[in-house]
């Protein structure tokens, strides 16, 4: 049940990101590859800005601050469109040939099969410092009802004050994993470092072969380093 748990959280995460992200970079006139490739980007930092506004506005955290935030960035892009880029052509993006489609799939299963190696069971975590601290932030999150940059460094130092601003993208995407499919934060930690790492060879093409071309070597290069 936990593979399945850790399966389902992968999933809800992936609709929570790259449905606002498609959606955003959709009506900016992104087409083709860029879409795929700039839909996580995207739909991170809609949690990024959805998390730091809502306490501001008095929400507390959930997936209603960032529906909120991806329609108010839909009808931004409308805006934009319609005052300014209104006679621009639809960005369709580089052209990929299907070796490097196949690069890309095979990447991406390198990549899920090294963490699977390294997890070996889902709700394993890193016994570290470091983690221990990521893990208990995204239940502070969760408890306080903030995941804003602006409150997520009073956890440990709250005596003097917490750090005034600490990037919260990771705990905030995991709080809302946790939230929506109830599992636990261990399973919601490596449902994220799976879906970002399958996730991060075709952003690494996709840059690579907009900036310096097509070229097979340069294109297997950059999925091997983005594995490495």
């Amino acid at each position: 049940m936990t593979w399945l748990a850790l399966a389902l959280a992968i999933a809800v995460l992936a609709l929570v990101i790259v449905l606002p992200g498609l959606l955003i970079s959709w009506l900016l006139g992104f087409r083709g590859l860029w879409l795929p490739g700039l839909s996580v980007a995207a739909g991170v930092s809609v949690i990024s800005v959805a998390a730091m506004v809502a306490p501001m506005v008095g929400l507390r955290w959930g997936i209603v601050p960032v529906l909120i935030v991806t329609a108010l960035f839909a009808g931004l892009c409308v805006l934009l469109r319609v005052l300014f880029w209104r006679g621009a052509g639809a960005l369709s993006g580089p052209r990929i040939s299907r070796a490097t489609v196949v690069g890309v799939v095979v990447a991406m299963l390198v990549m899920l099969a090294q963490l699977l190696l390294i997890i070996r069971v889902p709700d394993a975590i890193s016994q570290t410092f470091d983690n221990t601290f990521h893990l208990n932030a995204i239940r502070f999150a969760m408890n306080t009802g903030s995941a804003s940059p602006l409150t997520l460094g009073q956890m440990s130092s709250a005596y003097t004050g917490g750090v005034p601003f600490y990037p919260s993208a990771w705990h905030a995407s995991g709080s809302l994993i946790v939230m929506l499919t109830g599992v636990s934060i261990p399973v919601a930690s490596n449902a994220l470092t799976i879906f970002l790492a399958i996730s991060w060879p075709l952003s690494i093409v996709l840059l690579v072969r907009a900036l310096f071309g097509a070229r097979p070597a340069l294109i297997l290069g950059a999925l091997a380093v983005s594995i490495a």
